[in-house]
C-alpha cells in the first residue's frame, strides 16, 4: 500500500511524512503499520467491514488487469522514447 498503490492513501502519506521528518524508510514503515493496524482493530472491535473508501479516502483501486495493462502502456512508451534516442543518425 505504500510502494505500489498508484494513488494516495492514510499509509502512504504517514510514510511520507515520516520520510521528511528525517527518518530512514526502516523507521518510518512502521508507522504506516501502526497506522494499518489501527484501522483494523477499529474494524474488528466495532464488528464493521474494512472499506476502502474509509481507509484510503478515495473509491476503489483500479482492478490488477487494468494496472497490468496501464503498465505495459508506459512501459511501451518508455522503450520508444529509448529506441528514437538510441537509434543511429543518419
Amino acid at each position: 500500500m505504500v510502494w505500489f498503490d498508484p494513488g494516495e492513501n492514510l499509509y502512504k502519506n504517514t510514510y511520507k511524512r515520516k520520510v521528511a521528518e528525517g527518518r530512514g524508510w526502516f523507521e518510518a514503515m512502521p508507522f504506516a503499520y501502526a497506522a494499518l493496524a489501527r484501522h483494523v482493530y477499529h474494524c474488528l472491535k466495532f464488528q464493521e467491514p474494512y472499506q476502502l473508501e474509509k481507509a484510503f479516502g478515495r473509491a476503489q483501486p483500479l482492478p490488477a488487469q487494468a494496472l497490468a495493462e496501464e503498465f505495459q502502456t508506459d512501459l511501451e512508451k518508455k522503450f520508444e522514447v529509448m529506441d528514437a534516442y538510441n537509434s543511429p543518425k543518419e
